[in-house]
């Protein structure tokens, strides 16, 4: 709340009092309306929000500062990058982006993985949908997503039956274990659903008829590793 102080002002006419006037005095009295400027506030700086765009050779991100998390992640995977990067995570090599603001920056330290969402649950005790989540770091300031979100984009240059039509598939996962036997469609989600967790408005300029369903173009495979496995291959951060 921004507040500052003001008067109203009250301006009178001067009037001559005689004393054999019979009739009392004439006073105009008139308000001025008090004026506010809300923006006078930002002179002291503009508080945010501010989401950080960092753009990248291999992604795109845009950071939340409020959850140390991002608010999604863009990548671009094609035959030759998954073959020339050999896409393994035991060979990935994670840092923190030291372009974020150190108050603001997770560390390697506090939590492993990305592209989060935090989905309300039904409270079993009164029956209310609340969203809770876990925090983590020193000082607990980083957000444990309660859910994960991929947004697949699938474009093929060569199509030259039906050009510019786009294959997608969004599906929104929980951050828990999850067996081997479930299928990668059972968390399958439609767009809208996921632009209504998300907050985000995803594809507005692709067209209605040209977006197709990726599952029934392609075979959508869920591949579960032992993520503490991987874990102790992963390079220890330098201090």
């Amino acid at each position: 709340m921004f507040w500052s102080k003001a008067k109203d002002t009250i301006v009178a006419n001067p009037t001559t009092i005689s004393p054999s006037s019979l009739s009392p005095p004439t006073t105009s009295v008139s308000l001025e309306t008090p004026i506010v400027r809300p923006s006078d506030f930002f002179k002291y700086g503009f508080p945010g929000p501010i989401h950080d765009l960092q753009t990248r050779a291999e992604f795109v991100s845009v950071y939340n500062r409020q959850t140390r998390n991002p608010y999604y992640v863009v990548e671009h995977l094609t035959p030759d990058s998954l073959a020339s990067h050999n896409a393994d995570r035991k060979n990935s090599f994670f840092k923190e982006d030291e372009q974020i603001p150190s108050i603001f920056r997770a560390r390697l330290k506090d939590y492993f993985r990305s592209g989060p969402l935090f989905l309300p649950k039904q409270d079993p005790n009164d029956g209310k949908w609340k969203v809770t989540y876990e925090l983590i770091g020193s000082p607990p300031s980083v957000a444990v997503p309660t859910h994960f979100f991929k947004l697949v984009v699938a474009e093929d240059p060569k199509n030259r039956r039906n050009p510019g039509d786009v294959a997608l598939a969004a599906f929104v996962l929980p951050n828990e274990p999850i067996p081997n036997s479930v299928k990668l469609t059972d968390f399958e989600v439609p767009l809208e659903a996921l632009e209504r967790a998300t907050g985000l408005e995803f594809m507005r300029k692709l067209e209605p008829q040209k977006q197709k369903p990726l599952c029934k173009e392609v075979k959508c495979e869920l591949i579960i590793r032992d993520f503490n496995n991987n874990i102790k291959q992963l390079p220890l951060p330098q201090k």
